[in-house]
C-alpha cells in the first residue's frame, strides 16, 4: 500500500514569503534612486521652462511700457520675479519654483530676476533677455544665462547669486543707483567673454 504524500494547499511557506520580501526589497533599492533621478530631471526642466516664462512676461512688460529699457549698452534693466505675474501664480511675491520652494525675493531685495540688456549699440538696439534666480531652498540657475541658452542643465543647487536691492514703486525693478552692483553679461559663445555693466 502506497502512502500519499501530504501537501500544504493552504498557502506559501515561510521560506517562500521571505524570498518574495527579499526580492521586493532589492527591486525597491534599485527603483527608488531611478525614480528620484527622473523626478529631479523633470523639476529641472520645469525650472528652466519657468525661467523662460518669466523672460516672456518681462518682455511683455517692456512692450507695454511698464518697464524701462536702456539703449546705452553700459546699463541694464533688472526685473524681479516678484514683480512678474504668471498665469499660474497670481501672487508673484509668494510664487513657488517647480521644486516647491518660494523664490528668493522680498519687497526689499531679489535673488531671482530677469536682466534686459541692449546687446547691439545705442543707435541700433537689440535687446537680450537673461535670467538668473534661486528659490529659498537653493535650487537655481546660478549664472546669468541668455534666453536661448536656458535648459535643465543650467539648473543646480547651492548657487551664490548677487542680491539686488529693489524698489517698491510701481514694479520692483532697479531704476538707477550709484551703489548698484555690476553684472557680467555674456557676449560670446563661452563664459570667458563678458561685458561688465552697471544696473541702471
Amino acid at each position: 500500500m502506497k502512502m500519499k504524500k501530504k501537501t500544504n494547499k493552504k498557502g506559501f511557506t515561510l521560506i517562500e514569503l521571505l524570498a518574495v520580501i527579499v526580492i521586493l526589497g532589492v527591486i525597491m533599492l534599485i527603483a527608488i534612486p531611478s525614480i528620484n533621478a527622473v523626478l529631479t530631471s523633470a523639476r529641472k526642466s520645469s525650472f528652466a521652462s519657468t525661467a523662460k516664462q518669466y523672460i516672456n512676461a518681462a518682455r511683455n512688460l517692456t512692450y507695454s511700457g511698464d518697464v524701462q529699457t536702456y539703449a546705452n549698452p553700459a546699463y541694464v534693466t533688472v526685473v524681479s520675479v516678484g514683480a512678474i505675474e504668471l498665469e499660474n501664480n497670481p501672487d508673484p511675491m509668494n510664487a513657488q519654483s517647480p521644486f516647491g520652494s518660494v523664490w528668493d525675493v522680498t519687497s526689499a531685495y531679489t535673488r531671482a530676476y530677469v536682466v534686459i540688456h541692449n546687446d547691439g549699440d545705442a543707435a541700433n538696439p537689440v535687446y537680450g533677455y537673461y535670467f538668473i534666480g534661486s528659490d529659498r531652498a537653493g535650487n537655481c540657475i546660478g549664472n546669468l544665462t541668455a534666453e536661448n541658452d536656458i535648459d535643465k542643465d543650467n539648473v543646480t543647487n547651492g548657487c551664490s547669486i548677487t542680491q539686488i536691492t529693489t524698489t517698491t514703486e510701481t514694479l520692483p525693478y532697479v531704476v538707477g543707483s550709484n551703489n548698484s552692483p555690476s553684472l557680467q553679461i555674456p557676449t560670446g559663445e563661452g563664459d570667458e567673454t563678458v561685458s561688465t555693466v552697471v544696473l541702471q
